[in-house]
This record gives C-alpha cells, structure tokens and sequence, in this order.
C-alpha cells in the first residue's frame, strides 16, 4: 500500500492512529523517497516525540527486513538519512546545542578526556592473551 504521506496536514494524526505494520509500509515508502516532501514529512514527524519513537522503531524494523537482502547497503544508507532527519535539530532544541558543544572543565579549560581519546599506556608484551583456539588439520581426502 503506497501513502501519499505529504497531502494531507494532519499527518501526525494520521500516523498516529496507524497499526504497526501499516506504519512500516509509510515509513518504507517514505524512506526511498529523497524530495522536499520527504524532507518535510520527516520534521513533522520529529515535531511529536511519541511518533518520532515509533517511527524510529519502524525503521529498526524496516532494517531487519533487509538484512542479507540484495540492496542491504543501499537500505542502510536511506534508513540511516531517515534516522539522522528525525533527531532533534539545534533550533527546535536548545539543549542538542549545548550537548554538541566541545566539553571542557571549568577549572583547567581543558577538553574532558573521551574513551576515544584515551592513551593506553600499556605495552605490545603486556597485552591480553588472547582466548585458546584449538588447532585444526585440514587432510586431502583418503589420507
């Protein structure tokens, strides 16, 4: 079932009121859709909270779907722009602005140490051994 998800203004309600599986099939064609529609649907529906939530559970859904498919890559990357279009913006939200600022202390004015940027101070010999594999002969059949 194709929706035409743009036409009509009261599409929160409407998407609202979907059954699951409903919700997956306009969620489905709205994703392979990259028009100013799209683009238009997707800040309504980041505007309600409740259905942003479903809908990114749709698109967890939609991403199961495609798994081991033949346009698994393509799917992950439109599932992935739906996702990115659906998190809150700095405009509509004073509080992603303050959380996408550079961390620093107060004290020092240094930027706080993240487990990316952590240095191990640990040597190559000091490592973890690594888990016990048993070995595996592979013979020439009749040997």
């Amino acid at each position: 079932m194709i929706h035409n998800v743009s036409a009509k203004p009261d599409l929160i309600e409407r998407w609202s009121t979907l059954p699951r599986e409903e919700l997956v099939d306009a969620v489905r064609h709205l994703v392979k859709q990259h028009d100013t529609e799209a683009r238009r649907t997707w800040a309504e529906v980041r505007e309600d909270a409740v259905l942003a939530a479903r809908v990114r559970s749709a698109l967890s859904t939609l991403r199961a779907e495609v798994n081991g498919s033949r346009d698994e890559a393509m799917w992950l990357m439109w599932i992935k722009q739906a996702r990115r279009a659906l998190e809150p913006t700095e405009a509509s939200d004073g509080q992603a602005a303050e959380s996408t600022a550079p961390a620093a202390t107060a004290e020092s004015g240094e930027p706080e140490e993240t487990p990316e940027h952590r240095v191990t101070n640990r040597r190559a010999d000091e490592a973890e051994p690594a888990p016990a594999v048993h070995q595996v002969m592979f013979r020439a059949p009749g040997q």
